[in-house]
């Protein structure tokens, strides 16, 4: 799936739901047109990643990330966040991630309703490509989008010197 896509079938298909599972406070969970999803569980900085397997998650628990997978009825629980620190910087010194830079959004002037959740659609280029993304001030949806990025964040920001 290309980035355009992939970055609007998250934004434009994501379905916020606001509930109390067990061990989190907050859940959202993000569908794309392919009908994959991913489920985010958060409270505090605590998170919870899911995709569609439920034999396997990501954790972020006290700063550091965790690769819990099930096999059977054994678990099997991996710290992933120096692993990943450690390919991030191999990838960065062979140049092969490049960074996003600055983007542009310019409003459209229109308004749409996604998962009941109303927002702004701005266009902006990504990578060559111009697409559009609903954006919102709603806090839950907010609050999502920081627990989704802080474990990405966690897993590359990894100080590995």
């Amino acid at each position: 799936m290309s980035p355009k896509k992939l970055f609007k079938s998250t934004l434009l298909a994501a379905a916020v739901a606001v509930s109390a599972p067990l061990a989190y406070a907050d859940k959202a969970t993000y569908e794309s047109d392919d009908g994959s999803k991913m489920v985010i569980e958060y409270e505090g900085e605590n998170v919870r990643m899911t995709t569609s397997s439920d034999n396997s998650y990501m954790l972020l628990k006290d700063g550091e990330v965790y690769s819990v997978s099930r096999e059977g009825d054994q678990w099997t629980v991996m710290p992933i966040g120096e692993f990943m620190g450690t390919m991030t910087k191999a990838f960065e010194s062979k140049g092969l991630l490049k960074g996003i830079g600055d983007a542009e959004f310019e409003k459209t002037g229109r308004r749409e309703t996604v998962a009941g959740i109303r927002g702004e659609v701005f266009r902006f280029e990504y990578d060559g490509d111009e697409s559009e993304a609903v954006l919102t001030r709603d806090k839950d949806v907010a609050a999502a989008t920081v627990a989704m990025m802080s474990i990405f964040t966690a897993m590359v920001d990894k100080d590995v010197s």
